[in-house]
């Protein structure tokens, strides 16, 4: 399940009441009642109405639940919070990357964090 407030092009998917952690950590409770698997959470706020603090209400709302994190990671401090707040994958962008992608796919295994990708059908691989 794909925990997001907004998506670029469209704005916001949500009114703006709704952008808060209660709502987040509600929608995922919901999200694993109805059978996800896995929830990626956005934390990026420009493009999708993201935050950290989503990231930390979903963890204390589903402690067994896998969960990613899902941002336009660029450094490993995002890393570093993403194990903070309960992250056990994070989304890695090969093309925003680039050269460094290598890097930042060991720093996230040494974070204990699964560092995934998507293919350019939208399916999340294993880097």
């Amino acid at each position: 399940m794909d925990l997001r407030f907004a998506s670029p092009g469209i704005g916001l998917l949500v009114s703006g009441g709704e952008v808060t952690t209660e709502y987040a950590a509600r929608r995922a409770v919901s999200a694993l009642g109805r059978g996800a698997t896995g929830l990626g959470v956005w934390t990026e706020r420009n493009f999708h109405a993201g935050d950290y603090a989503h990231l930390d209400a979903v963890r204390e709302a589903c402690p067994d639940a896998l969960v990613a994190m899902m941002d336009y990671v660029v450094d490993v401090w995002q890393l570093e919070r993403a194990r903070a707040g309960g992250a056990d994958a994070v989304l890695l962008i090969p093309e925003l990357l680039g050269p460094y992608l290598e890097r930042m796919t060991a720093s996230a295994r040494a974070l204990g964090l699964t560092p995934v990708a998507w293919d350019d059908d939208a399916t999340p691989r294993i880097l």
